[in-house]
């Protein structure tokens, strides 16, 4: 009989920020380093204004003391990427600490970060048009809050701003290593779908991708602009199995190295590996296998014949997103400029992992407004000589079990984190001051699945029982 644990958690955080009403400037970022050429004009002209980000203060980008990288979305779509996530992965200055969905061990299953200059996913500040979007519910290890960008638009996308500097004097401290502007489009006439997929040479990972946005009037000509934007875009997994080769080898023996198949015995697992198709009994006493089930011996044992292979382990996880973007932009007199922006992103994740153990951990809590708890250790599970399943011959009434539960299949992490956000922003002039007044609500809410995890509580309580088939092939 094959048994489960589902284990599922509902995680919501919200960040609810009113702005300040003074003369703050519009977080923008230099324009594209083919303009700083032409703002280096020796026949007098008047330098282009603009605002650098990380310094909240208006001027020529000749002027400005920081590295800014700007990626257009002429740049963006041409480059085949169909997420921002991996737009911001291939950064040159996103290094050592960087989040990916394809680490499925990570305390933040199902998210993605950025970490500038090497440092961590906590110390990069992520923006969306200049404002702050709520972080995702699970800190990276358990407490590094960070913004999820994986669940960020993309077709809306104007350009991508990097500042590759600190800006923790005018942000705070998540802004140690650098900030990601993420700016959309201002404004869109028309009417456009696009529709593209692919497929690795692999055969694997196929990709998908639709999206579309539509617009209607002119801000100079109208005074005033509204467009919607939309995506979906799904991603197949693509597992060590479908590549074989490296991606499978743990055997290194060979070469002079370990043999590090699953079951195998060596310097760094020992003698009494946790892993074991067949399953074995250890005496607690002196730490020595003393019996073996159905299926392995010994002699096989010695010889490191009671192994099996990785099928489960993932170099991408299947991912679906969903992005929406509306944008009503309206002008006033006075160069003074309205925008209502709204946005809903979905972005979904199935993340495997290979069959549970029964082995001895250490349990960590951690969630919403509260730091990482150590639990009770949960010990090793045994199995009492009255099992039906405990082996002949060990000379001992309670074994410490070692087991990997194939029969019940590999561990899932599903997660599903749905983002929305609302702002509103007027800026304009005053008696030669720029001002930028908005107010906005952003919140994120994460619901986690996971399937196939063994409870050892539940079941050491099943094996005292002494049904023969609970957790056996």
């Amino acid at each position: 009989m094959q048994s489960s644990t589902d284990s599922y958690r509902q995680i919501t955080r919200a960040v609810r920020a009113a702005s300040l009403a003074g003369a703050t400037a519009t977080l923008m970022l230099a324009s594209a380093a083919s303009d700083a050429a032409a703002s280096e004009d020796t026949t007098g002209a008047e330098l282009q204004e603009v605002v650098v980000t990380g310094s909240h203060l208006r001027r020529t980008d000749t002027e400005t003391p920081s590295p800014v990288q700007v990626i257009t979305a002429e740049e963006i779509h041409e480059s085949g990427y169909t997420s921002t996530q991996q737009v911001l992965n291939d950064l040159t200055a996103n290094g050592q600490g960087t989040l990916s969905q394809s680490f499925s061990g990570a305390f933040a299953s199902g998210a993605a970060g950025v970490a500038l200059r090497g440092l961590n996913v906590g110390a990069t500040l992520v923006l969306v048009d200049g404002h702050r979007t709520a972080p995702y519910p699970i800190g990276d290890d358990g407490y590094r809050s960070f913004v999820d960008v994986a669940n960020l638009p993309f077709d809306a996308i104007e350009r991508v701003e990097v500042l590759k500097d600190g800006a923790s004097a005018v942000y705070g401290s998540d802004a140690i290593a650098g900030v990601v502007n993420i700016i959309l489009k201002k404004s869109y006439q028309g009417a456009q779908i696009t529709a593209d997929g692919g497929i690795s040479s692999h055969g694997d990972g196929s990709q998908a991708h639709l999206s579309g946005i539509w617009g209607l009037g002119d801000l100079d000509a109208d005074g005033r602009n509204f467009y919607l934007s939309a995506e979906y875009r799904r991603q197949n997994a693509i597992s060590f199995l479908d590549r074989g080769g490296e991606f499978e080898q743990r055997d290194y023996s060979s070469t002079g190295g370990i043999n590090d198949t699953y079951g195998a015995q060596n310097p760094l697992r020992g003698t009494t590996p946790s892993r074991s198709a067949t399953g074995y009994v250890v005496d607690p006493a002196t730490g020595q296998p003393v019996g073996f089930m159905p299926g392995c011996n010994a002699a096989l044992f010695a010889a490191n014949k009671c192994t099996y292979q990785d099928t489960w382990d993932q170099i991408q996880p299947a991912t679906d997103n969903v992005n929406v973007v509306a944008r009503f932009t309206q002008k006033f007199a006075n160069d003074w400029t309205g925008v209502v922006e709204g946005g809903y992103f979905d972005s979904q994740s199935e993340q495997i992992n290979g069959p549970d153990r029964a082995i001895a951990y250490q349990g960590i809590a951690v969630g919403p407004g509260f730091g990482p708890i150590v639990l009770p250790a949960v010990p090793n599970l045994t199995i009492p000589n009255t099992n039906p399943s405990y082996p002949a011959g060990t000379g001992i009434p309670v074994g410490l079990l070692h087991y990997t539960f194939l029969n019940i299949g590999p561990t899932e992490t599903l997660t599903d984190a749905k983002s929305y956000r609302a702002v509103i922003d007027v800026d304009g002039k005053l008696l030669g001051w720029d001002l930028d007044f908005s107010t906005g609500y952003t919140k994120v809410g994460l619901a986690e699945d996971g399937l196939n995890y063994i409870s050892n509580t539940n079941m050491q309580a099943a094996y005292a029982t002494g049904d023969p088939h609970i957790g056996f092939a």
